[in-house]
């Protein structure tokens, strides 16, 4: 299936127009705040008039307006106010960690069909939605809805979801702010593995890891410790309210950092996006469908975390 242009907006996103940017913002979460530090630079290189953005809190940094996000009224005051909606990247119309995701995302969609606003989901990945969440997502898709997908699973989802939107299969937002230099590890020196991991992971994982050699360990959000091994915060890599840059991330002291990292095995999507773009083998760990369909896209294994085992994980890693 061919791939749309990812610089290419609808109509209604152009210079001097106002625009409300979505997503599951400021809560540290390395994958979030880099896609939403990478719509932000598209948007103001744009010539964007205004720029607001859901927040957990009050903010006014640098030129943009961050918005409570659970404040109603300032919601409702910003989408009269704005041109448009974006949603920027994630995967926030997914029921599988949260239905209380879907509903409040759903909740902003119904609030833009009220005031007429268009809205650009980009970059966006969709799923896995239950029977209601597809159902609820149905009705209160606005009349100007234009729907960007990252992956080919999402996009035949989003034309069931909505039949009546323009849906397009595009690419992960992270392919505006690439690495341009992949790193050639050593395979002549000892392994030495990285993983990312979520709360509640299985251990199998770290003990197989820990089977392999060295271990560097990739936070994304959680303060998970390890006591014996090298922590790297992605989050400290990224030039945050800063959007003059070339890139957002700092890829070249990330690319210092793991230059004798010669394989990393994650449960979180945007960890394998850093471990493609930098030319090190990786491999999924996780049931959720987006790690699945981006592994299966790259050719990298894949393994799920339900009733995972060391012997699955070093049989998954062998066939690469």
């Amino acid at each position: 299936m061919p791939k749309s242009n990812p610089f290419n907006p609808p109509q209604w996103v152009q210079s001097g127009c106002r625009v409300l940017v979505v997503g599951y913002y400021g809560y540290g979460n390395f994958g979030d705040e880099w896609l939403r530090l990478i719509a932000i630079r598209w948007l103001t290189q744009q010539g964007i008039g205004s720029i607001a953005c859901l927040w957990p809190t009050t903010a006014y940094i640098d030129g943009i307006q961050y918005v409570n996000r659970w404040s109603i009224g300032a919601i409702i005051r910003l989408i009269w106010a704005c041109d448009g909606i974006v949603y920027a990247g994630g995967s926030v119309f997914q029921d599988r960690t949260s239905r209380r995701s879907v509903w409040y995302y759903a909740a902003i969609l119904y609030l833009a069909k009220w005031l007429n606003r268009p809205v650009w989901l980009w970059g966006h990945g969709l799923g896995s939605l239950k029977l209601s969440s597809r159902w609820l997502l149905t009705q209160v898709a606005p009349r100007q809805l234009m729907v960007d997908c990252r992956d080919a699973e999402s996009y035949q989802l989003a034309m069931q979801v909505w039949p009546n939107a323009a849906c397009v299969h595009s690419h992960d937002l992270s392919i505006l702010d690439k690495s341009q230099v992949p790193i050639r590890p050593d395979t002549l020196m000892p392994m030495v593995l990285g993983l990312s991991v979520r709360t509640g992971y299985p251990p199998a994982v770290l003990t197989w890891c820990q089977n392999q050699g060295k271990l560097k360990v990739l936070q994304t959000q959680e303060p998970l410790k390890f006591e014996s091994d090298s922590v790297h915060n992605l989050n400290t890599y990224l030039r945050n309210n800063n959007y003059h840059t070339e890139t957002i991330l700092d890829w070249v002291s990330i690319r210092e950092d793991l230059a004798n990292v010669q394989g990393i095995v994650s449960m979180r999507y945007h960890v394998l996006v850093v471990a493609h773009q930098l030319g090190i083998r990786c491999m999924g760990v996780s049931a959720d469908p987006k790690i699945q369909s981006f592994c299966m896209e790259h050719g990298y294994p894949w393994v799920s975390d339900i009733d995972v085992s060391c012997a699955k994980l070093e049989a998954a890693w062998r066939t690469q």
